[in-house]
């Protein structure tokens, strides 16, 4: 609540980051509830963590194609060799597929996304950053490809709606049974979805329970 804007954040529809600014800050324009359109200019190479969070009518965000650190695609922010996805506006709604050459999903990327039902992450990606489903209460649905190695921590914290993992090809690290997911030798629980109720009992052959 620092920004000079905050007080007046609820008026902000458009945002355009000009040349010369060359980071945003943490929380930035978060709470911006009516922000619908966003440009980043070409001189930007740092966003800060949840930069845009909680901004619900944001749904897409506009990297101008002279800067060198982010690109946009569909609305979505990535890294400019197109390996990590920062950012997805909170407005995106339904089912997102993560393209093939993404190989990390970045911290907080997808952070308060209430409105994705479904993702697939595809087989490309090889890790998922700390917080980057943090409440994305509306997500039921998540495919895991064969590529993940690692989940940040709180991953998937408050994704309440998320009662099973699924994966559709056997992965190479890790590995899905009854929606949770496992190392590939089945010693390490390494997540249960916040969704899932009940009795739960942890299965023989599990030796470590993972952080978060």
């Amino acid at each position: 609540d620092s920004a000079p804007w905050y007080a007046s954040r609820s008026s902000i529809k458009s945002i355009i980051i000009q040349s010369g600014i060359t980071s945003i800050g943490k929380l930035a324009f978060n709470k911006c509830d009516n922000l619908t359109n966003v440009t980043i200019g070409k001189d930007v190479t740092t966003i800060g963590q949840s930069a845009f969070v909680d901004c619900k009518s944001l749904s897409s965000i506009d990297v101008v194609t002279s800067n060198k650190s982010f690109k946009s695609s569909n609305g979505v922010v990535y890294s400019y060799d197109g390996k990590t996805l920062v950012f997805c506006p909170n407005g995106k709604s339904g089912a997102f597929s993560v393209s093939s050459s993404v190989e990390s999903i970045g911290d907080n990327a997808f952070e308060g996304c209430s409105k994705i039902t479904e993702i697939d992450l595809g087989n490309g990606v090889k890790s998922i950053g700390k917080s980057a489903f943090y409440a994305c209460v509306g997500l039921e649905k998540f495919v895991i490809g064969q590529s993940l190695s690692s989940i940040g921590e709180f991953a998937f914290a408050y994704c309440d709606a998320l009662s099973s993992f699924t994966m559709n090809v056997a992965g190479t690290h890790l590995k899905e049974e009854d929606g949770i997911i496992y190392s590939t030798d089945g010693k390490t629980l390494i997540c249960v979805p916040c969704g899932k109720s009940g009795a739960f009992t942890v299965k023989s052959g599990v030796e470590a329970v993972a952080n978060y």
